[in-house]
């Protein structure tokens, strides 16, 4: 991260809404929006809100945008 980009306090929000409870989550980044960002951002939403919330639950169904992260080009 270049000092231009820290002072501008540019940050890069990944979000994640579960319609079964109405609830979202939002993770902040300092780096640039990549595949490994929004992984990580399921990751700690699985940790902290979905599996305490879901401790039976087997698949999980995600559904992405096209922007960003989720391009159609990512292979993560």
């Amino acid at each position: 991260m270049t000092s231009s980009t820290r002072s501008k306090g540019r940050v890069n929000p990944y979000g994640i809404f579960g319609m079964a409870r109405n609830h979202g989550w939002v993770s902040l980044g300092v780096s640039a929006d990549t595949a490994e960002f929004a992984v990580e951002a399921l990751r700690r939403w699985w940790q902290y809100v979905g599996e305490p919330n879901y401790p039976d639950a087997r698949p999980l169904l995600i559904t992405a945008g096209r922007g960003g992260s989720n391009g159609y080009r990512v292979r993560l």
